[in-house]
């Protein structure tokens, strides 16, 4: 009988324990957006020495958004970003609510809401690339095997661990047009 209860509770703690390990990587969303930028400038034009017109080229740009989401009270901390070949410490900005959305202007006169993160009663944090911050780019095996299979990597720590969510897509979203 003390068997039976021994192997019980052990059964029942083993299962806590994993359970719990397992929100970690399980109950975590993450979202990524890539926005190209169109702007409404003319390349820059010079005449170089000889006389000849040269025309630089327009530098592509793009917004990116990308958000965290999590349980109330776990409180997971993000890290860095792995994207496009290179990693960035992040900086967080907590979002009040949900849902988070853009405007789309594709349409002159005519604008629809594109929502970024859905409503939810999750914790949600922006996160920003700090391009000063970079990460030496060196991925251990878990990591390149993920950055092998998607666009976007989150690394991120909770009760000491390190863990990784992927992404295998960055969404893309309509572009913008500035002046």
């Amino acid at each position: 009988m003390k068997e039976k209860l021994f192997i019980s509770a052990f059964a029942f703690l083993l299962t806590s324990c994993l359970l719990s390990s397992c929100y970690s990587s399980s109950q975590i969303k993450v979202y990524a957006y890539t926005q190209p930028v169109i702007t409404g400038v003319s390349p820059n034009t010079a005449i170089d020495e000889k006389g000849k017109k040269v025309e630089s080229p327009r530098k592509n740009r793009a917004n990116q958004y990308f958000y965290f989401e999590f349980k109330p009270g776990k409180n997971p901390t993000p890290v860095a970003i792995w994207f496009k070949d290179k990693a960035w410490k992040v900086t967080t900005q907590p979002v009040s609510e949900t849902p988070i959305e853009i405007m789309d202007q594709q349409v002159p006169g005519k604008s629809a809401k594109t929502i970024l993160v859905p409503a939810s009663g999750n914790e949600v944090v922006s996160l920003s690339l700090d391009f000063s911050n970079p990460v030496p780019f060196t991925p251990n095996t878990k990591l390149k095997n993920l950055l092998a299979d998607s666009d976007v990597v989150f690394e991120y720590t909770y009760k000491g661990k390190t863990y990784y969510k992927a992404l295998k897509k960055i969404t893309q979203l309509n572009p913008v047009a500035t002046q």
